[in-house]
């Protein structure tokens, strides 16, 4: 009789533990579920694709902003489980240049006029502003200084988590249509100092090639042949790697020879509509001056 009685007793232990643990459980799951919608609800406002400018004593940059959410970590229930919620991340990409986005965590505060912070991980790059409307002014901070001023505005309401295939593909999209306008055949003339030379033409033909990024995938890259105008002779013909910044003002573009015994050659300047004007130097470092039309 009385295992009978300690047996009822534990019973009704077990039974109003589990209870308790039951009602806990639900009170968390209730309480993540709230949390989660007001964040979302926040978030919303923000959630986007933006685009427009960033000036600074550089120049202009078109940019694009792309505000998205993430669910981060940020405990667990007293079950036991992981508990998530939303985290608003920005994604900052230059859009006349194509070089590695940066991605940073956001701070939407919409009860305090609209405030709107963003940093990446090791706080070199930041923008602080404000969202007015569909519309985000601010200031653009790097390596802790004020570098330049934001101004940007909402073009789609439609934004997903950056997925590396994709970001990949669109990226050497973007390479492309980038280079594409200075593909081309090239002709000019390379002018000496007075007493270091007679001028000369020369024929660079600028093209398209597909080579392995530091990740080990192919993406878009400018290349280059030089060659002495009117000449077939191997010897004098160089293959050239081009570096091009069309974000630069005005844009940048040089070419630089690859090894070919001790025959060498470097153009360095700016291209717009056409035409490259820069310097030229040979494998003795005598500069000159080199301009070159495309055809």
């Amino acid at each position: 009789m009385k295992s009978l009685k300690w047996c009822l007793i534990t019973f009704a232990t077990l039974t109003l533990a589990a209870c308790a643990f039951d009602k806990n459980s639900n009170t968390d799951t209730q309480s993540e579920i709230e949390n989660r919608n007001t964040l979302n609800e926040k978030y919303s406002h923000v959630i986007g694709v933006y685009r427009g400018t960033v000036s600074s004593g550089s120049g202009v940059q078109n940019v694009e902003l792309s505000f998205y959410t993430v669910d981060v970590k940020v405990g667990e229930t007293s079950s036991g489980q992981p508990k998530f919620q939303p985290a608003l991340m920005t994604r900052y990409r230059l859009l006349d240049n194509v070089v590695d986005d940066i991605v940073m965590v956001a701070t939407y505060l919409p009860e305090n006029t609209g405030q709107i912070f963003m940093s990446n991980k090791d706080n070199t790059f930041g923008i602080s502003g404000t969202l007015r409307g569909e519309t985000i002014t601010g200031n653009v901070t790097r390596n802790g200084g004020q570098w330049g001023t934001l101004n940007v505005s909402l073009i789609s309401r439609e934004s997903s988590t950056p997925n590396d295939a994709n970001d990949r593909a669109e990226r050497n999209d973007r390479l492309m249509k980038i280079y594409e306008p200075i593909v081309g055949q090239y002709l000019g003339n390379v002018v000496p100092p007075v007493k270091q030379g007679q001028a000369f033409a020369i024929e660079v033909n600028i093209t398209i090639d597909q080579v392995k990024d530091k990740d080990g995938f192919y993406a878009p890259a400018l290349k280059a042949d030089y060659k002495p105008a009117g000449q077939n002779d191997r010897n004098l013909a160089l293959s050239l790697d081009v570096d091009y910044k069309p974000d630069a003002n005005p844009p940048y573009m040089s070419l630089v020879s690859q090894a070919k015994n001790d025959y060498s050659v470097t153009m360095a300047g700016t291209i717009s509509n056409g035409v490259f004007h820069g310097i030229f130097t040979n494998k003795f470092a005598i500069q000159a001056t080199v301009t070159l039309k495309k055809q």
